[in-house]
């Protein structure tokens, strides 16, 4: 990873969107300071292009407003000094610099106090590397040496490490969501006042901490970060707790729980319903947990078990339902038998649908790196079956409960059982999707 050098710096200003260079000149042309801060510009200096662009200013939001006479401004945060303008239809974030009060809530400050002080403003973020600032009117600004730890790698709390997560423990999440992003360490300070303080995010919105736990899980080094800060998933997932306490007896080959789902996160595709599904896979082990008369460990009917678990817990994430759906699912098909008969994975296909087989087969070759070969022939397979446009549901019957109506059957539930009896034979493939062989065959049906 490159990161610009100091004096590379002002290669910035000419990558500046132009909303954004619009909002810098407004302000400074009014007589304040404005400098781009925050994400925005640790990404800009790794060569990443920014999703948006955050700016802090010593104006005050009616100072703002007036200086942005021109363009629609929406007092979003305004009780923390926060303004939102719309230039090109482009928002971008206006924040006085600020002093925040005390925190009560383990989230947000009670009050917030402006100072004309871009480095009082940069002291109170969370981290170094989020804590740079920059102006093409008067430069960089890094009082907190952030530039240093983005070329090192390092993760590391602005001042005080343990003020910083009492102050608002979503931190917690963040520093831990960062690691799996960009595979920085975390600072031996940072990382002990992690620890000590993870309990608190107890207090954090359900919503807050599925959020970054969601960006969690799609970094690249998610593996890494789980495995390191492995209390903070069990802090907002206990139940992966009794997973990781769980070494069991596999013909004498003793399996750490635990160290596999890592490994089986690090062999994933960048996937959030996967890498959820892999991470939840085991909870219903503890629970399934058996001896058997050979001295082995079983887990019998551990999906089923961890499939309702892992429901229970996306629910109380406050996941949305389309994900939680797809996730419940993997775990409760996970052990699943595949082939590459293409008899067989027809009938998959019309029971799972193409989505979630396909991601029960990256699970499976997650799980089982060693036959990925095996895996990925039975993803070719099924990518020939859908190829040919198969018929994978009742829908797909080039006949209607109409035609079989038309037919003289009048009783609702015996168009659907004639239906039903058509589409599972032309899924084993021994009658034709084909209206008049279709029909041919209600008409033997009904007699």
């Amino acid at each position: 990873m490159r990161v610009l050098d100091t004096p590379d710096i002002a290669a910035l200003a000419g990558s500046l969107p132009r909303h954004v260079l619009t909002a810098l000149n407004a302000l400074t042309d009014a007589g304040f300071d404005a400098h781009i801060v925050g994400g925005c510009v640790r990404d800009m200096l790794m060569g990443k292009t920014p999703v948006d662009f955050d700016i802090c200013t010593d104006a005050t939001p009616d100072s703002v407003i007036s200086a942005l006479k021109n363009y629609p401004v929406h007092e979003t945060g305004i009780a923390h000094g926060t303004v939102t303008a719309v230039i090109d239809k482009n928002p971008v974030e206006i924040t006085t610099y600020r002093i925040d009060g005390e925190y009560h809530d383990y989230r947000r400050p009670e009050y917030v106090v402006f100072t004309r002080s871009l480095r009082e403003d940069l002291s109170r973020r969370d981290f170094t590397i989020n804590a740079m600032a920059y102006s093409p009117a008067s430069g960089f600004s890094d009082p907190f040496d952030g530039l240093s730890d983005l070329k090192n790698g390092v993760i590391r709390c602005v001042g005080d490490a343990d003020m910083r997560f009492r102050e608002d423990a979503l931190r917690i999440m963040r520093a831990v969501r960062f690691k799996a992003m960009l595979g920085f360490s975390v600072e031996n300070t940072t990382k002990n006042a992690i620890l000590r303080h993870t309990p608190l995010l107890n207090n954090i919105a359900k919503e807050r901490v599925s959020a970054e736990l969601l960006k969690l899980l799609n970094g690249e080094y998610a593996a890494d970060a789980i495995n390191e800060f492995s209390c903070v998933m069990f802090e907002i997932i206990p139940e992966l707790k009794a997973v990781s306490e769980i070494v069991y007896n596999n013909r004498n080959l003793f399996e750490n729980l635990w160290g596999h789902i890592i490994v089986s996160i690090k062999n994933s595709p960048s996937d959030l319903v996967i890498r959820l599904a892999l991470l939840l896979s085991d909870v219903g082990k503890p629970s399934c947990h058996t001896i058997g008369g050979d001295g082995n460990d079983y887990f019998y009917g551990h999906s089923a078990a961890g499939a309702i678990l892992a429901g229970n817990i996306l629910n109380r994430l406050r996941f949305d339902r389309k994900t939680k759906n797809s996730v419940v699912k993997l775990i409760s098909i996970q052990d699943t038998d595949l082939s590459c008969d293409e008899t067989d994975l027809r009938t998959k296909l019309a029971e799972f649908g193409p989505d979630i087989l396909n991601m029960l087969i990256q699970m499976k070759i997650s799980k089982d790196n060693k036959n990925r070969i095996y895996y990925r022939e039975i993803s070719d397979t099924i990518r020939q079956i859908l190829n040919d446009k198969p018929c994978l549901g009742i829908n797909d019957l080039e006949i209607t409960g109409g035609d079989i109506k038309a037919l003289g059957v009048t009783e609702g539930k015996r168009i659907g059982e004639v239906l039903d009896i058509l589409f599972r034979e032309v899924l084993s493939r021994a009658l034709e999707n084909e209206k008049q062989a279709l029909t041919e065959r209600a008409k033997s049906l009904i007699g």
